[in-house]
């Protein structure tokens, strides 16, 4: 199974979930999403929304009136899409992209 790496965009809305007391069930819907994601990332509910720009994966959560989005590539996706630089950190970082799913951003749905 792949493992979940959070950009800061990703992390950041991830923090920002989590320091407000009044989503906490916004945040355990973002959770369950996120290990859709991890445990099924090829099937069709990981993979509701498609995006062109960054080509990527996105689900929408939402709870009363916010209206949020998951988005997510593969960690081959992010090699072939993203700066070679950005890439070979990463690289670096976490190792063998193959195993893991680049979250890219945690938040407010766009318009």
């Amino acid at each position: 199974m792949p493992e979940l790496f959070f950009t800061w965009p990703a992390q950041d809305g991830m923090r920002a979930l989590a320091a407000d007391p009044g989503r906490e069930l916004l945040l355990a819907r973002v959770n369950e999403v996120l290990d859709l994601i991890e445990q099924q990332p090829g099937s069709a509910e990981a993979r509701r929304l498609r995006f062109r720009d960054p080509p990527s994966w996105g689900i929408p959560v939402g709870y009363r009136e916010d209206s949020y989005v998951v988005t997510w590539m593969s960690g081959m996706d992010f090699a072939e899409w993203a700066d070679p630089t950005d890439v070979a950190e990463l690289i670096v970082e976490i190792g063998d992209l193959s195993a893991w799913i680049v979250v890219l951003y945690v938040g407010l749905r766009p318009e």
